[in-house]
Order: C-alpha cells, then structure tokens, then sequence
C-alpha cells in the first residue's frame, strides 16, 4: 500500500484562482502537478524551508500560475505564484521550484533528500530496467472539488541511462499518462519478490521475505511521446507510445543549490525564525531507511540456507 505522506506531498497546478476553484471554469483542466520538498535550515536542521517542485513549462506556459494545497478544514488554499520571476527555473531542464509558507492549518508533507535517488543507491541495490515505477498527479478527468485528489500511476523503467529528447536528458519510464501529470514525482521502488534475487555489487541471494527497497524519487514527470516524436500537446497527431520522459532528480538537486536559491534560504532564516509550521521529518525518514538498510545487510552478509535454494 502506498503511504499516504506520498499522496499528501502533492499539490496542484493552475492557470488562475478560478480555474482552480472552479471545476466548470473553462481552464480548469490547464495546469499540472506540483510536489513538495524540504531543505533542512543551517541554524536548526530539525526544521525546513518547504519548495513547490513542478515542470518548468507549466509555470511558462500559464498566464498565472497559482499552486492548490489542501487545508486540513477541507476546504482548498490557493497560493498565487504569477510573476514568473518568482519561480527559480533550471537552464537545461523542464523543472522549477517556488518557496512556499505552509501552516498547521494545511494538510501536507514533505519529501526530504534523503529520499532522491543517487548514484550509491543505483550500484548497491542494481537500480536499473525493468524496475518498478508509479508517479502520483492529478488526473484531470477527476481532481477533486473540494480537495486535491492525487491519482497514482504505475509503469517499468525503460531506459535508465538519459536519452537526448528536445535537447534535454530525459529518462524514459513505461507508463501511460496525460496532460495534469507534468511536474509529477516519479518514484523507483523493487517489491518483496523482485528483491529476493541478488541484487547489486555483493551478488547474494536475499532470501524470501526481504522488505521492498525503496521507493526512492526518480526524477520528474515531463512529457509524453507520440508516435510521430516527442510532444508534451495532446492533440498532437499520432498515437501515444506509452513512453514518459522524466527529468533526473539529479537536476533538482542542482536547482536546489544554485546560488540565488541558498540566499534566499539564508534571508528567510534571518527574516523569519521558524515559529513551528515546519516540524522536519526528514530525521524520521531517515531512520526509517537506516533500520531497512540493516535488515538488508543482515540479510547479505548471510550466506543462503542450501536447503532453500531450490
């Protein structure tokens, strides 16, 4: 069962308030998908500066972006982000982030990046093709009036290496999506059964019963490719291959430590000490992967009962 912290760190995205309010308004359907992302404070790392994560040509191709978070009331807040000057925009990648002040009062998460896919994770557990993938978003056909109502969508890594689309390195994972799923979260996980078998650099068996590995995030959702070549437009001409491109969560990696972005952290701790929104749970993740990580070292440095090799 998938966590409902994954579910509560999405939000959605609107071309204007009313749009986003009401779901008759003729832009209602414009937009897309944004999620949340922490970054500890360097005076008190137990609390957090809280990103609105999405894809760059939303926020590019909206006259006035605004994000949609749930309130814990039920009822929607809508923040109005519409200077695109506002946003910080990768140069070379379809993602951007938006500094966002969350309240007790609203109903959210945060992923922490303890949870970004990195490179040590890829050759420890033998991340790579044919592994699982889901990204959660918001299916247009059903958003939820009242609330946002993520919509989980699942599929297989089809090519972890980046390939060169629209002059982006983009990862491609098969699975089906449409228009509301750009700026989603793509999540890479291997389920008790794919586990068992050996996986990464040690090459011994896990033995039946081993936990799940991960999920860990993958990268971001950015567009769908047709037939006739790579189109993030629905009315392209030309049937949907099935095949997403999702930018690497390396490049928000990067966005979230380029040097306007940490100066703006740093004037937002000096102008705003934390008043108790942000309560971090990044240290709660963290040991949460600590105790699967020694279940699975437990379980490599075993060596397979010959009786349950069969």
């Amino acid at each position: 069962m998938l966590s409902k912290d994954v579910l509560e760190s999405v939000v959605f995205m609107y071309d204007g308030a009313d749009a986003a309010m009401d779901p008759s308004h003729e832009d209602h359907s414009a937009g897309g998908t944004g999620w949340l992302v922490g970054m500890p404070w360097d005076t008190n790392p137990n609390w957090a500066h809280v990103y609105v994560v999405t894809s760059k040509h939303i926020i590019n191709n909206s006259k006035f972006p605004v994000v949609r978070v749930n309130r814990k009331n039920d009822e929607p807040d809508v923040f109005h982000f519409s200077n695109p000057d506002e946003w910080h925009i990768h140069a070379s990648a379809d993602i951007a982030i938006h500094r966002i002040d969350l309240t007790q009062d609203h109903q959210f998460k945060y992923e922490g990046r303890n949870k970004f896919l990195t490179n040590e994770h890829i050759e420890k557990y033998a991340f790579g093709e044919g592994d699982s993938v889901y990204s959660v978003g918001r299916f247009v056909n059903f958003t939820g009036q009242q609330q946002n109502r993520p919509v989980v969508r699942f599929g297989r890594v089809a090519m972890m290496s980046p390939a060169r689309i629209n002059n982006e390195d983009l990862l491609l994972v098969e699975m089906r999506s449409r228009t509301g799923y750009s700026g989603s979260p793509v999540w890479i996980y291997i389920d008790p059964v794919a586990s068992r078998w050996a996986r990464g650099v040690e090459n011994k068996m896990i033995d039946v019963g081993s936990p799940s590995i991960g999920p860990f995030l993958i990268g971001v959702h950015s567009i769908q490719l047709y037939g006739d070549g790579p189109n993030s437009d629905q009315n392209t001409k030309g049937a949907q291959t099935g095949m997403t491109g999702v930018v690497p969560i390396q490049k928000l990696e990067e966005l979230l430590n380029m040097e306007d972005v940490k100066n703006e952290r740093d004037q937002a701790e000096k102008d705003n000490p934390p008043q108790g929104e942000y309560e971090s749970v990044i240290t709660e993740t963290s040991q949460s992967d600590a105790k699967r990580d020694d279940v699975l070292k437990t379980m490599l440095d075993t060596p397979p009962d010959p009786r349950k090799s069969g």
